[in-house]
């Protein structure tokens, strides 16, 4: 599979805002070349640098780290070097249109997650986890040409990198940045999204605009179609009113460990309490009631931890704890965890913990 690399020359076809953002990154690739195999995290708070960095420093054949200064202790990660705003406008002083493919089945991003078990550790991907994750997600859930995004799930999440960042880069679609992420619904009637990537508050907080102002426009601009949302179930009466607007709210299922979607509800296929069909770069079999998976987007280990990576992933298989069943359609249903733990934050989806076991 082509690498990021590739991506990246797709995108220069594009209009000139994509172009320019493609030589910010070259930029930043001829920069950081010297280097390979090093450790970065991005210190940033705006989407846009971020996405240049973190494209750069991937390119470039180093390693993005998507942690905070806690979690880098905690998993052990002793030598990084963090580029900050600053650093970046430095960098982008350096002219360079070279960029050398990389290797696309070497480490390239480490995540943070507590994965299946409460201790947290760092999740090491490829090139090819990544975007193969990206591509079979794209085979089931269409990214239109054209849409128009609003960045709303921040890129220190794997969900934010594939669903709300590749996705829309590769697609061709518009990813309108807002200056802040705290008034919402001010950036969706400013914005007017066609598509949205949103965690199940946010789909539940539109949800509630809606059933108090009776206004589409005011909760969502007025063009939303569509809306992937990860991390928990849904009410059923979110999509029964948003259907009565043209729009739908489709659900995933995934782990960090797996790029991270495993399944996701698709266009025109979908089914009330499932979290939907496997995607085509992985499949899922049923091993004493356990959700396992085989595929591209399954992790190379966690880092520095032989222990927990062996424990997880057995013969190419990776074991999720979560307990499940397959229908005959294809659909993947959960129905609970493994094993619990009375003090286990069940951390799910993209590293975010959805509820405590108590």
């Amino acid at each position: 599979m082509a690498g990021i690399v590739k991506l990246i020359q797709i995108a220069l076809d594009f209009p000139a805002l994509l172009s320019d953002f493609c030589n910010m990154v070259k930029s930043c690739v001829g920069a950081l070349s010297s280097n390979k195999g090093k450790c970065f995290v991005i210190d940033t708070n705006n989407s846009l640098k971020f996405a240049v960095m973190y494209f750069a420093i991937v390119i470039s054949g180093n390693i993005a780290v998507l942690m905070d200064e806690q979690d880098l202790k905690y998993v052990d990660i002793k030598e990084y070097e963090v580029i900050s705003e600053s650093d970046l406008d430095k960098i982008l002083e350096y002219k360079s249109d070279y960029i050398e493919d990389s290797h696309n089945e070497d480490v390239c991003t480490i995540v943070c997650s507590s994965g299946t078990t409460s201790e947290k550790k760092g999740v090491m991907l490829s090139q090819a986890n990544l975007l193969s994750d990206m591509r079979g997600g794209m085979l089931l859930y269409e990214y239109p040409e054209n849409a128009i995004y609003v960045n709303i799930l921040p890129y220190t999440h794997l969900f934010g990198v594939i669903a709300d960042l590749l996705g829309p880069l590769f697609s061709g679609g518009t990813i309108c940045i807002p200056n802040d992420k705290i008034h919402f619904f001010e950036s969706l009637r400013y914005y007017r999204p066609t598509n949205l990537n949103l965690p199940p508050a946010l789909v539940n907080a539109i949800y509630a605009m809606l059933i108090s102002t009776g206004s589409f426009e005011m909760a969502t601009g007025g063009r939303l179609k569509k809306v992937m949302c990860a991390g928990a179930k849904l009410n059923d009466d979110v999509n029964e009113l948003f259907s009565q607007y043209g729009l739908r709210v489709y659900s995933a299922y995934g782990l960090t460990e797996c790029s991270p979607c495993v399944s996701m509800n698709r266009d025109h296929f979908y089914r009330q309490n499932s979290v939907g069909q496997v995607l085509p770069c992985c499949s899922v079999d049923i091993i004493d009631g356990e959700v396992t998976v085989v595929g591209k987007n399954v992790m190379l280990g966690y880092y520095k931890n032989k222990d927990a990576t062996n424990k997880v992933l057995r013969d190419g298989r990776l074991y999720t704890g979560d307990l499940g069943y397959v229908d005959d359609d294809g659909f993947l249903y959960l129905i609970g965890r493994k094993n619990i733990d009375r003090d286990l934050f069940l951390c799910r989806l993209f590293g975010e913990c959805k509820q405590r076991w108590i």
